[in-house]
């Protein structure tokens, strides 16, 4: 039984591409709700770290406190995302 998927192997740059565009969609149906820095994090691409780093430099997106968590909303982090992306031109 041959137990590969497709004809040439899968590199792991192709999976992780893969995989953020799953989590991507999963957290598209969820656009309304809030989500934490880890969830952030995989929705715009960059490590948690990085975000930390982002939100205490001043350059991230806008975060939100709710209680003693910081959250997000998916409006906001486009918004950022979109800033911050450069044509290619």
């Amino acid at each position: 039984m041959d137990d590969t998927y497709g004809s040439a192997p899968v590199t792991v740059g192709e999976l992780r591409t893969l995989i953020l565009e799953v989590v991507r969609a999963e957290l598209a149906a969820i656009r309304g709700s809030v989500m934490d820095t880890g969830t952030a994090a995989i929705y715009v691409g960059l490590a948690k770290q990085t975000m930390y780093n982002h939100r205490s430099q001043g350059t991230g997106p806008t975060a939100h406190k709710h209680g003693r968590k910081t959250v997000y909303y998916a409006a906001d982090l486009d918004s950022w995302l979109a800033k911050r992306i450069a044509s290619a031109e």
